[in-house]
């Protein structure tokens, strides 16, 4: 929980992957409105397959519908799906973010993974914060960045299609959150000491976990 705690203010909130049926194209307007105060919410962002646009001070949008799925989202509210009409008015509801943390570890273990799961399910939780950069420095899915290679960054890989797992995670309805440690990176540290924090002898500072 500590982890969710810790990045909940950065938030990423990302539309479920979930096909609303076929439409046909056209033009669709309407308003967006907070579901508490009945106040417009400027900024929402509003998506018909490619088509997407954002509201104006007024809660207004007008965008071209593909025919695709329609949403409508924004940061601090639940997503949306309603059923696209003209001169709809929708409210969004204020999103209380209930999860949990899965370290870098806990991705590669099945085991670990499915009880998370299990428990985010029981408890009618809505989010799991998951390990992109963990403590240590080790990047959990496979990347090209020559520093991180260079460094043996991504030497263990404990989620291998990222792309299947962030999708199940979405049809199950959760927000999916990356948690990237920035601060402590001890391969590149050790790698490029050039790069990294010193001490008052200006040696390469470690903390009391040995990492840099």
């Amino acid at each position: 929980m500590s982890g969710l705690t810790r990045i909940v203010g950065i938030i990423l909130l990302v539309l479920t992957a979930c096909p609303a049926p076929a439409r046909s194209a056209g033009e669709l307007s309407g308003r967006v409105f907070d579901g508490a105060t009945h106040g417009p919410i400027q900024g929402a962002w509003v998506v018909s397959g490619d088509g997407i646009t954002r509201t104006n001070s007024e809660g207004e949008f007008t965008l071209t519908s593909t025919g695709e799925s329609f949403g409508i989202r924004t940061v601090g509210y639940s997503r949306e799906q309603p059923a696209p009409r003209p001169g709809m008015q929708e409210n969004l509801t204020r999103l209380q973010v209930r999860g949990l943390y899965l370290s870098f570890w806990g991705l590669g273990s099945e085991l670990l993974r499915n009880g998370v799961l299990d428990t985010i399910a029981k408890a009618h939780l809505n989010a799991i914060v998951i390990d992109v950069k963990g403590d240590r420095g080790h990047i959990s899915h496979p990347t090209q960045v020559a520093l991180a290679i260079e460094a043996g960054a991504n030497k263990t890989v404990t989620m291998r299609d990222g792309r299947a797992l962030i999708a199940g995670l979405h049809n199950g309805g959760l927000y999916a959150i990356a948690r990237i440690v920035v601060f402590k990176d001890d391969p590149v540290a050790r790698l490029r000491p050039d790069l990294a924090v010193k001490d008052a002898r200006g040696q390469l500072f470690v903390d009391r976990e040995g990492l840099a």
